[in-house]
């Protein structure tokens, strides 16, 4: 491995692993293989030299971690929450995505992008590969993921909801919308539309298999935005496309009775994960209200750590402040959107701007019932899309000057 691509290929590796790879199993203890390679590489940085970068994003991240910290020792002296590991142990696994942009600094942007753009293309035939043996079980390939990320399965009224590489149908949703949104960027801005539009209708597909809910909706939320961007300069194509992909988005639904059945139930108000979900929100809620600005911390020996809703969750833990900061960090990819409207960017660096910029509208919606900012897949493949797209902006921005 040449020495000047290591820290490159070491990222790289990093976030191929957090999507793709289970944690190892030891003495009843499961270590992602993520966590590991984040902390363990991040002492090599001193070894090496690197001039100062401006980043916002990173500014941003440093911010909220601080902002954790402060609400975490706030509860304990303040609010009388029980001192626990589980809380410090919480804050590390929270600061890795900080280490990791800082690892990214030292990195060519442009190698990552090439291998970012690489990753979404041959990870979208995995996906399907996966989702296809797993959802019709082919030579028990049910039973190999099972053992491998989950010990769950997920059956409702004899449909099976597909895992993929994750621990539950949900994070494997916010997965496959990771890839549907470069196909969906791809399609807007290639002059080639029909292989991006085919990926993208097969991931849809896929994204139905998980029968997720919640990120079938932040689904239309992007797709409808990409649509009515791409209305502006191509009017009767982008509403020919949203016709079809709403048909065939209505027409397949049917057939996940998760999915038809759970909007019926949340419609008529007799939805019964939703009315755990409105419990855990109104007790969240009034934690929050006990200590607004700065929150409890994670205070894991006092409370729930279910909330069933990032929102939520946030809003008890770290209060107003740490909440606005996240959102701010996880909201970036909307002003370099409208930076990069000014200079020139090729459609590389485009691609990347778009998925940051859709990305955090599916983000928000993610979260009603999820998590993203706490996960332990989705937030590093996101950190380094928002810092390829920053460093690129930023690049043309200098030499438009």
């Amino acid at each position: 491995m040449p020495k000047e691509r290591f820290v490159e290929k070491l990222v790289l590796l990093i976030v191929v692993s957090s999507v793709f790879f289970p944690g190892v199993m030891i003495n009843d203890f499961s270590i992602r293989i993520d966590d590991f390679l984040v902390f363990v590489s991040f002492p090599i940085l001193f070894f090496l030299k690197k001039s100062v970068s401006n980043s916002k994003v990173s500014i941003r991240f440093l911010l909220v971690i601080v902002s954790l910290i402060f609400s975490t020792f706030f509860g304990y002296m303040m609010l009388g929450v029980p001192v626990s590991i589980r809380d410090f142990n919480e804050l590390i696994r929270l600061s890795k995505p900080l280490l990791l942009l800082i690892i990214i600094h030292y990195c060519d942007k442009d190698f990552l992008k090439v291998h970012l753009i690489k990753f979404f293309q041959f990870g979208t035939i995995v996906i399907f590969a996966f989702a296809f043996l797993e959802f019709f079980n082919v030579l028990g390939f049910r039973k190999v993921l099972s053992l491998l990320y989950s010990n769950e399965r997920y059956l409702f009224d004899g449909n099976y909801r597909i895992l993929l590489t994750s621990a539950n149908p949900n994070v494997a949703a916010a997965i496959v919308l990771y890839f549907i949104l470069y196909q969906l960027t791809s399609f807007i801005l290639n002059r080639n539309k029909m292989i991006p539009f085919f990926l993208m209708m097969l991931l849809l597909l896929v994204l139905l298999m998980t029968s997720s809910r919640t990120i079938l909706l932040a689904f239309v939320l992007v797709f409808g935005l990409g649509m009515l961007g791409l209305l502006k300069t191509q009017k009767l194509l982008s509403i020919v496309v949203f016709v079809l992909v709403g048909g065939f988005t209505v027409g397949l639904v049917q057939y996940f009775s998760y999915l038809s059945i759970g909007f019926e139930t949340f419609a008529s108000g007799n939805n019964g994960s939703m009315l755990i979900r409105y419990q855990n929100w109104e007790e969240a809620i009034l934690l929050f209200k006990e200590s607004p600005v700065f929150g409890w911390g994670p205070a894991k020996a006092m409370h729930e750590t279910v909330v069933d809703g990032e929102h939520f969750l946030l809003l008890r833990r770290f209060g107003i402040i740490g909440y606005s900061l996240i959102i701010l960090l996880l909201s970036s990819g909307i002003s370099l959107f409208f930076k990069s409207k000014k200079v020139l960017l090729d459609t590389l660096d485009q691609k990347i701007v778009y998925i940051s910029f859709y990305s955090i509208f599916g983000i928000l919606v993610l979260m009603v019932t999820n998590n993203f900012f706490s996960s332990y897949q989705l937030m590093l493949l996101y950190v380094l899309i928002l810092s390829i797209a920053e460093h690129k902006v930023n690049l043309a921005k200098r030499k438009s000057v």
